[in-house]
């Protein structure tokens, strides 16, 4: 068996016990920290919980109105949102249907439910549906325009339409903080499965693994071996992307045998000599095509060709002012697409 496969064996030999370590440690951090304690969910005013399975990700409520009119939320977490709030980081996404007594058309809404850290929970809507019939859900039918393209007042009197109907922060702010808390539990109970069943597999890791030297190598120097080597590291390095299990992850590698701590230490090594020579080279072609136009005559062809320049020595300069603008409004267009 290749030397650098070897050093990989000797390494998976031990990665059930490394991951058990981590994988306790992520789950006594968040018994402990209890993130979302401090948030409270309001009650709900006439909406009544229809749907809301512990395994599941999502949370269905019903209403039915005065006038006879039903209505039907949904709603599950979406991404993190770009807004600075550490208490509840990802937005809801909410369906609102809405049928009126007699019709078999629907009014759906799909909305975004968001913190605003102190200004506290907003929604906007994303979509706004006309469905002939439950059956038309998934047609091809015309169902509306893109809803960013209306009248602004036509959005916001729709928004207001939906308030009018109960849509309002005492649902938002339920739907937020209650996903927020199920989606932890669902973590913590999601940790303590993975680590009963890394438990009970304790030494039969070598296996595994073995399926991924399997394939045969070619080449002669070496190239696929170190390729496949790179491969697993990184495999068991960016399968966890908590800061704090990715710091331990590296501290069990460095207290790995001299073997494959030294692997470890050349694929890094051979990483930061590509960065700092790309560093390298884009700070000498900046320094020849600026600087070098302050320096005197050398009588060099090359040298003199590049200091006659005058093209990229005004063009790298003004090239700057422009990056910036252009990031600054990269960052404001993001915030009026997010709150449009």
């Amino acid at each position: 068996m290749p030397r650098v496969t070897t050093a990989i064996m000797k390494l998976s030999r031990k990665c059930n016990s490394h991951l058990l370590k981590v994988l306790q440690s992520e789950s006594a951090h968040e018994l402990s920290s209890n993130r979302f304690k401090n948030e409270k969910a309001e009650p709900l005013e006439d909406f009544v919980v229809d749907w809301d399975s512990p395994p599941s990700e999502d949370v269905v409520l019903r209403k039915k109105c005065d006038s006879g009119e039903e209505l039907a939320v949904t709603a599950l977490l979406g991404e993190e949102t770009i807004e600075d709030d550490d208490r509840l980081p990802r937005e809801a996404l909410m369906k609102v249907c809405i049928k009126k007594p007699g019709l078999s058309s629907i009014l759906q809404f799909d909305c975004g439910v968001f913190s605003k850290g102190e200004d506290g929970i907003e929604f906007d809507i994303r979509h706004a549906y006309y469905l002939p019939s439950a059956s038309s859900l998934g047609s091809s039918l015309y169902r509306g325009p893109l809803f960013s393209t209306l009248d602004p007042q036509l959005q916001d009197e729709l928004k207001q339409y939906l308030v009018t109907k109960g849509i309002g922060k005492s649902l938002t702010n339920f739907l937020l903080v209650h996903l927020h808390k199920k989606e932890q539990n669902q973590y913590e109970n999601w940790l303590e499965k993975v680590k009963g069943y890394v438990a009970q597999g304790q030494g039969n890791c070598h296996g595994q693994l073995m399926i991924t030297f399997t394939l045969p190598m070619f080449s002669e120097d070496g190239f696929d071996e170190r390729f496949q080597a790179f491969t697993v590291i990184a495999s068991l390095i960016s399968s966890f992307q908590h800061k704090r299990a990715f710091r331990l992850i590296i501290q069990q590698f460095m207290g790995a045998g001299d073997v494959e701590r030294r692997l470890l230490i050349t694929y890094v090594l051979n990483a930061w000599v590509l960065i700092v020579l790309g560093i390298v080279m884009l700070l000498g072609i900046l320094c020849s095509l600026t600087l070098s136009n302050f320096l005197p005559a050398s009588g060099n062809h090359v040298s003199e060709a590049i200091q006659s320049d005058r093209y990229y020595f005004l063009l790298v300069p003004l090239t700057l002012p422009v990056f910036i603008v252009a990031i600054y409004f990269h960052w404001l267009s993001m915030k009026l697409f997010k709150h449009a």
